[in-house]
């Protein structure tokens, strides 16, 4: 049959036929599907591992989300179409939105369209969610309340697993030495936000941004305290305002040197706490002890501290730039041709210690000052930690550094292309969220495996063998940058295996009889609309189709 015959004949079919050849593809689509088992992360096996966590669940119920809005300044809309029918979703997708790493309302809005697909309820309309978006502020302070939330229940459920974290067992061992109960590390992280021009959080030209003020508890492996402020707020401040309020123990807080002030070391003692701040090598305190060790380089040119100090005879208290002066404190000795470096543990007349250590590989050295090959750390901690004790624990740091690298990179902190403050202080929550998701998942896991793995081992002649390594087998050795990067989609699956439909929405909800995921997609893949401007400039690839069509006619008539 010629191709303007069968043309000709599929246009005689009647309507009648032509449905029921599209429900016979239909069916034969719904036919090819994945067989259970030939995935390794599919929604079965996870739902089996983890299975339903109440007190997380809990936390999205739409009870909860509505009562927190409420308090925070919200006003719902009541109708039928509003966002407030199925606002749990919408905090939802927020949170699939961080776990994608992709801060853009869009995106939320493509995945707050696949949420209520998938649970055959209809969602807001674009432009309802636009709307009520402006009312971001209240839905951030209301993100805040939430992400503390999930902060305590995440501390619960790691705290009630079998085995403990890294973080634990540098804390059991410190505990020992200080009576210190826990370690908490602090840092700032700035991000720009795209939609504002210096509204009081900046000065000049500079962009418009937002500075997180965070604390990050060690044994728990997440964020302790957080607080977001302006682009110039000042992160001393920020520190004092988020932990005086903090009783219950001994902390030992590690901090970097722009908390280097008085204020800052003040509030830390009056509270019972300690305190590892790095120093600057420009400040020059009053010295009453001196202690030296030595450091030697090994055969990579890094510099190990030499267990075991001297005291140096010091027969009235001096100042540090004094001492330098005269040569009682110096960075380094050539002996028989070998540069011989030397730390000291001083002992201040305010009490505290300051620990300089030897390292001129360090980003701040410079020929022209001698004190800048030395790494200085302010401490509070007894004598009972020596110096290399001291540096060893301020080195810990850095794993806030890390979980900071792993929200902007593995995130959606600062990657929002249409943020104001309020949308911005949104996605760093859900970031916040997510980020604690991954890290349970990592865990449970982590803890299910080494509770096997001992199971076996009873069963096994090597179970009255120590390890040849030393370490101990209920430490849950798990990497934070790694979950960050690993689980993102298992977290993704697994929300959507345990939350009930039922505990997320109101009773006015609107629920659809078909599936929209494919009207979901198509919404989100579709061109932006085109202003009036840009058709009229003939910029617009609809503008081209319009000449074409224009030629077409052209054509004909001619």
């Amino acid at each position: 049959m010629s191709k303007s015959k069968n043309k000709h004949h599929k246009n005689k079919l009647s309507p009648q036929k032509r449905a029921r050849k599209r429900a016979s593809r239909r069916a034969e689509c719904h036919r090819h599907f994945i067989p259970s088992g030939c995935m390794l992360l599919n929604a079965a096996n996870i739902y089996s591992l983890y299975g339903k966590v109440p007190e997380i669940t809990r936390l999205f119920a739409s009870e909860l989300i509505q009562k927190l809005l409420y308090e925070n300044g919200y006003e719902p809309k009541e109708y039928r179409k509003s966002l407030w029918q199925t606002m749990s979703f919408f905090i939802l997708s927020l949170v699939f939105a961080a776990l994608a790493g992709r801060a853009s309302i869009a995106h939320m809005y493509f995945e707050y369209q696949n949420v209520c697909a998938m649970a055959g309820v209809r969602p807001a309309s674009q432009r309802t969610v636009e709307r009520s978006m402006e009312q971001a502020e209240s839905i951030s302070a209301a993100m805040e309340v939430l992400t503390n939330k999930f902060i305590n229940v995440y501390k619960k459920l790691v705290d009630d697993l079998d085995g403990i974290t890294i973080g634990e067992a540098i804390s059991q061992v410190v505990k020992k030495l200080g009576n210190i109960d826990k370690i908490r590390l602090n840092d700032g992280c700035e991000f720009r936000i795209a939609r504002e021009v210096n509204e009081g959080d900046c000065k000049g030209t500079v962009a418009a941004g937002r500075k997180i003020h965070a604390s990050m508890s060690l044994e728990s492996n997440s964020f302790d305290l957080l607080s977001i402020g302006g682009a110039t707020s000042n992160e001393r401040e920020a520190f004092v305002a988020n932990t005086e309020s903090q009783q219950g123990g001994c902390t030992l807080d590690l901090l970097d040197a722009g908390y280097n002030c008085d204020k800052v070391k003040r509030s830390i003692n009056d509270r019972g706490d300690k305190f590892i701040i790095k120093g600057k090598n420009s400040s020059n305190p009053l010295v009453v002890k001196i202690t030296r060790y030595e450091a030697r380089a090994d055969s990579m040119g890094n510099y190990k501290i030499v267990p075991g100090g001297s005291d140096v005879d010091l027969t009235s208290p001096t100042k540090l730039k004094e001492l330098l002066k005269i040569r009682k404190v110096v960075p380094y000795e050539v002996i028989n041709g070998i540069i011989v470096g030397y730390c000291y543990d001083l002992l201040l007349s305010d009490g505290f210690r300051l620990i300089l250590i030897y390292n001129p590989n360090n980003k701040g050295f410079k020929t022209s000052n001698s004190a800048s090959c030395w790494v200085f750390l302010d401490t509070s901690l007894s004598d009972v930690f020596d110096l290399l004790a001291v540096a060893s624990l301020y080195r810990l740091r850095w794993q806030i550094e890390i979980m900071f690298l792993s929200h902007k990179s593995l995130g959606a902190i600062g990657s929002g292309p249409d943020s104001n403050r309020h949308t911005g202080d949104i996605f760093v929550y859900a970031t916040m969220i997510a980020h604690l998701l991954k890290l349970y998942m990592a865990y449970k896991s982590t803890n299910d495996h080494l509770i096997r793995t001992a199971h076996k081992e009873v069963f096994s002649e090597s179970c009255s063998e120590s390890s040849p390594t030393g370490e101990r087998a209920d430490i849950m050795k798990v990497s934070m940058q790694k979950a960050a990067a690993h689980l993102g989609c298992p977290v993704y699956i697994w929300l959507l295996c345990v939350l009930n439909r039922a505990d997320m929405v109101t009773e006015k909800t609107i629920y659809q009889q078909t599936e929209a995921i494919s009207e979901a997609v198509a919404s989100a893949v579709c061109y932006s609309r085109v202003s009036a401007d840009i058709m009229a400039s003939g910029k617009s690839i609809f503008a081209t189709m319009k000449v074409l069509d224009q030629c077409i006619g052209h054509a004909d008539t001619g």
